[in-house]
C-alpha cells in the first residue's frame, strides 16, 4: 500500500479527544476484562495449535485446563462488569442475543459434524 499523501491527510475528520474513564471501578473492570481476554485468546491459540492435552510450557497443566481456567476468569468479569454498567433492561438484551447467537451457532456445528 503507498504511503498516504499529505493531502489525503489533511481531508481526514478532527480525531475525537481522548477523555479516560473516571470511575475507578468500571476502568478497573475494563482493564481486567481486557487482561482475561487477552489470557484466553492465549490459551484459545495454544489448544488449537498444539490440542487440548499438549502441556502449557513452565506450568504443571494442559492445555484444556488452562483454557477452562481462563474461560472462567473471563466469565467472572464479564458478569461483574455487565452488573456494573448494564441495567436490567440491558442484560435482557444481552441474554436474548446470547440465545439467538447460540442457536445459530448449534446450527452451524451440527453441519460440521455431518462433515465429520
Amino acid at each position: 500500500m503507498p504511503p498516504m499523501e499529505t493531502t489525503e491527510l489533511e481531508s481526514k475528520p478532527t480525531p475525537s479527544p481522548w477523555v479516560p474513564i473516571s470511575n475507578l471501578v468500571m476502568q478497573a473492570l475494563l482493564g481486567k476484562f481486557l487482561e482475561e481476554s487477552g489470557e484466553g485468546l492465549s490459551a484459545a491459540a495454544r489448544a488449537s495449535i498444539q490440542g487440548l492435552d499438549g502441556v502449557v510450557p513452565g506450568k504443571d497443566k494442559t492445555n484444556f485446563m488452562w483454557l477452562r481456567d481462563e474461560m472462567a476468569d473471563m466469565f467472572a468479569v464479564m458478569a461483574l462488569l455487565g452488573n456494573e454498567i448494564f441495567t436490567d433492561h440491558d442484560l435482557e438484551m444481552m441474554q436474548r442475543r446470547v440465545d439467538m447467537k447460540k442457536k445459530f451457532l448449534e446450527k452451524w456445528i451440527d453441519g460440521l459434524r455431518e462433515k465429520e
